[in-house]
């Protein structure tokens, strides 16, 4: 059975494209791409005399090409089905990347100004082939929308944490809640197509509400850093909806680089009342492109979190070394603290400590969790060195 074809919303541009190619092409009547939508043949765009497109013909037609049934070209139409219109029928199916069927692009005609053959077929074979990577791109976006849906809906996301450790009085400083989502979701995909599907906001502020129920279980000198993306902020900054279960001076929200910054002004306006409070900044992936290195100009944070690219490798590569060192500086300049993302080698533990770095987190260190005894774990070495780290050994 062929699979269920997304039809929602506007045909996409090089589909319709590919329609009016095969209708100059063919010089027949009209030409259309059918979507096989729950089984049934939908006209998603047509080119030509749309008059011909009957409800009964259109199924007929796509159900037997997609069977089998039909060949891609019958200069004699009627000679296949006599309920049919006498005419030429020239058509392909259009396929999804692992090559499943979306539908089919045909052209119909009573009549044709010149003789059709094989170099038809290949050229309208050619034009669904066009289209491909744009259909999947669809699917994906549909099965997308319908799975974050029912994440926001059921709230069906969890927290995990992975601590963050002060490298000067090697305690866990505070903790980073990460979103998790059941069913294989990578929380760097769901989040980006949440973006691009215009559910960027509402997915965000679920994993903001959830990783605030993991603040009661912290020491009263840990933070909780919470990742958000600049428009979320300026959202939460404006409506408080979410801020107000916020002990300001025991949260730090991380911005993101994921989504410009429209107004830096009209950010920085709305987040300096709640930074009075307490409210803490950190600018996330800090050297990971342009717009973390604004972020820390226009903002001026409190914690300037070095992207991973830059910290891993850094023990043995005299030019991370000199990158890192510029964000030490720059936040000695503004007094900020500096926490180095993604460790994983002892080697490199130790480079940052000589480089000034103030704390870190990683798999080194600790690696997320959302089991409480973790977390209860992390919350006693508040006060007390952590034990059971490499600390000792890159002292």
């Amino acid at each position: 059975m062929p699979e269920t074809a997304p039809t929602g919303g506007a045909p996409a541009e090089r589909l319709i494209q590919a329609v009016e190619l095969a209708h100059r092409h063919a010089r027949l009547d009209v030409a259309f791409a059918a979507a096989l939508a729950q089984g049934r043949p939908q006209v998603v765009a047509a080119a030509g005399d749309q008059a011909l497109l009957t409800a009964d013909l259109v199924p007929r037609l796509c159900r037997a090409l997609t069977a089998g049934e039909l060949p891609t070209l019958m200069p004699a139409l009627d000679a296949f089905d006599g309920t049919a219109p006498p005419g030429t029928w020239l058509g392909v199916p259009l396929r999804y990347a692992d090559g499943s069927v979306y539908g089919v692009l045909a052209c119909f005609g009573r009549r044709t100004g010149r003789p059709l053959d094989q170099t038809d077929v290949e050229f309208l074979d050619y034009l669904a082939g066009t289209v491909t990577a744009e259909l999947t791109h669809a699917r994906r976006r549909l099965r997308w929308r319908e799975e974050l849906c029912e994440v926001i809906d059921r709230e069906d996301l969890s927290i995990a944490c992975q601590p963050i450790i002060d490298l000067r009085e090697e305690r866990v400083a505070g903790l980073e809640g990460l979103a998790r989502f059941s069913g294989g979701l990578r929380p760097d995909e769901a989040f980006a197509a949440a973006r691009e599907l215009g559910l960027g906001v509402e997915l965000e502020a679920l994993a903001i509400r959830q990783a605030l129920d993991v603040l009661p279980h912290l020491s009263a000198n840990q933070y909780l850093s919470i990742n958000v993306s600049p428009g979320v902020a300026l959202r939460l900054a404006r409506e408080g909806e979410d801020l107000d279960r916020l002990p300001f001076r025991r949260v730090v929200l991380e911005l993101t680089e994921n989504t410009a910054v429209d107004s830096y002004p009209e950010l920085r306006s709305e987040l300096d009342p709640l930074r009075l409070k307490g409210l803490r900044l950190a600018i996330d992936d800090a050297g990971a492109g342009y717009s973390s290195m604004r972020h820390i100009v226009e903002f001026r944070p409190d914690f300037i979190k070095v992207d991973r690219s830059l910290v891993q490798g850094v023990a043995a590569d005299r030019a991370r070394r000199m990158a890192i060192s510029s964000f030490v500086l720059l936040a000695l300049d503004s007094g900020a603290k500096t926490v180095a993302e993604g460790v994983e080698t002892y080697d490199d533990l130790s480079a940052l400590l000589d480089l000034g770095i103030d704390a870190a987190q990683g798999y080194l260190l600790g690696r997320p969790s959302s089991d409480p005894t973790c977390i209860a774990g992390w919350s006693r070495s508040a006060r007390t060195p952590v034990t059971c780290t490499p600390l000792s050994r890159a002292t």
